[in-house]
């Protein structure tokens, strides 16, 4: 089983003392969406998803985006690969010709089908939680900052 991207288990000891024995699940790594992982969504994660979503189908690149998100590319990049394993995201190598292009190729990202309905949906709910904390009624505050 090993090798074929698939999981495989084996056992090894714990200590030649104790006599005991565990089983250790080892897992291969690679770019494909993981099932079930859900990324975190921050702030900056929502306003990408809200970015991408002005454009759904479109395919984007990472300075495109940085530039419309006003994120900084150590904040946005790994974004990008949180959203692409939990599968919201795809992304390929643009196919053009660095020569020919005179720079180099471009990583296009765009969503997924899932992702786009994902995104609306983490979207909206953060835009309820907003708007409910928004319409909860303050305590006034004096001067100084102490309750009224």
């Amino acid at each position: 089983m090993e090798g074929s991207g698939a999981g495989f288990s084996r056992s090894v000891s714990l200590g030649a003392r104790t006599g005991l024995r565990r089983t250790v699940l080892s897992v291969e790594l690679c770019r494909l969406a993981a099932m079930g992982y859900e990324p975190r969504i921050t702030a900056q994660t929502l306003l990408l998803l809200d970015a991408l979503l002005d454009r759904p189908s479109e395919a984007r690149y990472g300075l495109e985006i940085a530039q419309e998100t006003e994120l900084k590319s150590g904040t946005l990049y790994p974004i990008l690969a949180r959203l692409e394993r939990a599968g919201w995201l795809s992304s390929e190598w643009e196919d053009v010709e660095p020569e020919r292009a005179g720079r180099p190729r471009r990583r296009l990202y765009r969503l997924t089908g899932q992702g786009e309905v994902l995104a609306r949906e983490a979207l909206e709910a953060h835009l309820a939680r907003f708007a409910r904390a928004a319409a909860r009624p303050r305590p006034r505050l004096r001067p100084g900052g102490q309750p009224a």
